[in-house]
């Protein structure tokens, strides 16, 4: 009975390991860059729909929200779940806790700011006081999917 180790394995079949491999990650790219394309559409789409549909004022309003949703969530993360994806041993419970720890500690602080700062938003932006609460929604939706971090690690990985 002969045993075969990996590098004693026929050259073809390495060939096509290697082929099938190859074949693999460019499938890959292209269906990420697929996805990529067509996100961008759908959010191009949805942008010309709302500029359509809104009127200049109201348009306006939802572009300095989404600007700030959007400063919030890259200024939230700490990058720690990042490392915790790439690390190649399956991440123990202290360090996935010590990520949500800080993670949370790090979105305190932002939603904090964002929520006493709001008034001070709303006037700088010209905006009528009742929308105000504008500014602590975006604060509020920070806090909330702050609390998907280690799932979303544990779906990643």
């Amino acid at each position: 009975m002969q045993v075969t180790t990996q590098t004693e394995q026929d050259p073809v079949e390495q060939r096509w390991s290697a082929q099938g491999l190859a074949n693999k990650a460019v499938r890959g790219t292209f269906a990420l860059m697929f996805r990529q394309v067509w996100v961008h559409a759908a959010n191009i789409l949805g942008s010309i729909l709302l500029a359509r549909l809104l009127s200049p004022s109201e348009f306006g309003l939802y572009a300095i929200v989404l600007f700030f949703l959007t400063f919030s969530v890259t200024f939230g993360g700490t990058g720690l779940a990042a490392n915790l994806i790439r690390q190649h041993e399956e991440p123990s419970d202290s360090e996935y806790r010590t990520v949500f720890t800080v993670q949370q500690i790090t979105v305190t602080i932002l939603v904090a700011v964002v929520w006493l700062s709001s008034p001070y938003l709303n006037h700088v932006y010209h905006l009528p006081l009742q929308d105000v609460w504008l500014f602590r929604l975006v604060a509020v939706s920070l806090a909330l999917t702050s609390l998907m971090v280690v799932p979303q690690i544990q779906m990643e990985r």
